[in-house]
């Protein structure tokens, strides 16, 4: 097995985070290849401000530990672990102990994966960062998930990014779903009740044209009657099934 401690023994990691006045972490993306990797490293009781982003996140927890916290929700963060967090989700991370927490996280426009116009199925990919139920969880346990497959693909995609070789954007974008895949296929499976996954599945393809509206025109005013439409719902009926479908 690869050593994965010298995976990115010439890469730095930083505490360095940019965030807004009003909690918002700052990432700048390139234009041609919207996606950035991120190396950070806590000491212990450092505390990352509440925070939120306009892109999704997949933080891997590379060393030490710590608890994350998203929403509502409290996990406790160890080696190997994985987290998924969306876009409207505010979250902070917390060390422990004297050992240093270290994170890899990789930063990513939704539109890098699927956009409106695209095949539609791509949407499959993004599925977890829009589902805010109840019993979601946003850690995937290294004890649960083969997490080296995924700091291996890491790994490929920042090599990418640094030698920036011939259409180097099209590998990042093809090792990044090949991720989100192990992601969703790892959702699927500890689903306990196949049931209610597809029945979720099926709310989720209801509001798909509504996300997808929403990632569009999220810098503008938006009534709750142009989503309903959109949706084919009375504005009252909406509000219920939005609620219920995504948690918020």
């Amino acid at each position: 097995m690869e050593n994965y401690e010298d995976i990115f023994k010439d890469r730095s990691f930083s505490s360095n985070l940019q965030f807004s006045p009003e909690g918002k972490h700052i990432v700048s993306f390139s234009e041609d290849c919207p996606l950035e990797i991120g190396f950070h490293s806590f000491l212990y009781k450092h505390r990352l401000t509440p925070s939120y982003h306009d892109h999704f996140e997949i933080t891997y927890i590379f060393k030490g530990e710590g608890t994350f916290y998203i929403e509502n929700k409290r996990y406790e963060a160890n080696e190997g672990d994985i987290f998924v967090i969306g876009n409207t989700e505010f979250h902070r991370l917390e060390a422990h102990h004297a050992r240093e927490l270290k994170t890899i996280a990789l930063y990513f426009l939704p539109e890098f994966v699927y956009s409106v116009g695209q095949n539609s199925f791509d949407f499959e990919y993004l599925r977890p960062f829009f589902d805010h139920s109840f019993e979601f969880t946003n850690k995937i346990s290294k004890s649960d998930f083969n997490s080296y497959g995924v700091l291996d693909l890491m790994k490929k995609i920042y090599e990418e990014k640094l030698e920036k070789r011939d259409f180097f954007q099209l590998a990042v974008k093809n090792y990044l779903t090949e991720i989100l895949l192990l992601i969703i296929r790892h959702f699927r499976k500890i689903s306990s009740d196949l049931i209610e996954y597809n029945k979720r599945s099926r709310n989720l393809e209801r509001l798909k044209k509504v996300f997808s509206f929403l990632q569009s025109h999220y810098q503008e005013s938006i009534s709750l009657e142009s989503v309903a439409q959109i949706a084919c719902m009375s504005p009252s009926y909406f509000c219920k099934f939005f609620k219920k479908v995504t948690g918020s």
